[in-house]
């Protein structure tokens, strides 16, 4: 953070190397000048250094409040690939966000036999962007898009005061199916659990992702408490029912949950409903696994 700091102390020397460097107010989207120590209020929105009317779907800024870390992206707009670095910061009693912006189109190096066409730049950073958020073996999403997508939606639950409810799932006795039949048929199972989960996604704003080794997450914006602990019981009854084909053998496996949602917090932060909900899935299996919590 002192490292931060210094830049923005220093900003007038590195003028010349970015296009904007400012604090932005995460969730107004609110830019402030810094001066002496002290940020003053600007007319100007975030938004308005991209040429958009509208905050970004993917906002860094919001990203980095949650997440508590430095967040880099690459944006496509307006005919032009922007590099966006955002890292949390607390000056004057304000917990605000530094923005480095720099339009990096003219500095990088295509190699084609014919012009790259504008959306074909913008579908190779959407590719991009999407396999590094996506778990290779299961399809699902990636602790990296957690990250990234779930203090958004958290934000927008906030602003339109709906909740935001996780599901954690953990295979059961997972350990034992690699120990009796190999790391294939683990994966096997991992695939075919991440499969189910992916099924029950029905509307754009859900994600299911792997969370981390044999652990699974879902995310329902606009539900509740109830409704997702219905969701996770449906998925938990239907992994117990399949069948998963290992060689010459027919593998049934078990899983437990744990629900949490938003309105059950008194601070909205992405690590207290994730520690809600992982708490309650350890619940679960301490108290005989193939259940929700």
């Amino acid at each position: 953070m002192n490292d931060i700091m210094q830049i923005v102390k220093e900003q007038n020397i590195f003028t010349g190397m970015f296009d904007a460097i400012r604090m932005v107010d995460a969730r107004s989207g609110t830019v402030y000048e810094l001066k002496d120590g002290m940020l003053r209020q600007t007319e100007q929105k975030c938004m308005e250094a991209l040429g958009s009317s509208e905050r970004c779907r993917n906002c860094t800024s919001i990203r980095a409040l949650y997440a508590n870390e430095q967040i880099v992206k690459l944006e496509y707009v307006g005919g032009s690939v922007v590099l966006i670095i955002s890292a949390p910061a607390h000056v004057d009693g304000k917990d605000v966000v530094l923005e480095i912006i720099k339009d990096i189109t003219t500095s990088m190096t295509v190699e084609a036999n014919e012009q790259v066409r504008e959306d074909e730049v913008s579908n190779i950073i959407d590719k991009f962007n999407r396999l590094a958020t996506v778990d290779q073996l299961t399809g699902l999403m990636n602790r990296r898009y957690i990250t990234e997508k779930l203090p958004n939606i958290l934000e927008s639950g906030r602003k339109l005061e709906k909740p935001v409810s996780l599901a954690m799932f953990d295979i059961d006795f997972f350990k034992k199916i690699n120990d009796s039949y190999g790391h294939q048929a683990g994966d096997a199972v991992l695939a075919k659990t991440g499969g189910i989960l992916n099924s029950f996604i029905r509307r754009a704003s859900d994600f299911a992702a792997r969370y981390g080794g044999e652990e699974f997450m879902l995310c329902l914006p606009d539900t509740d408490l109830g409704n997702c602990r219905e969701i996770a019981e449906r998925i938990r009854k239907l992994v117990e029912e399949t069948e998963i084909s290992i060689g010459d053998n027919m593998l049934r496996i078990t899983i437990s949950a744990g629900v949490a949602c938003s309105s059950e917090l008194s601070e909205l932060k992405q690590e207290a409903l994730i520690e809600l909900a992982d708490k309650r899935l350890y619940a679960a299996k301490n108290s005989g696994r193939n259940r929700v919590v």
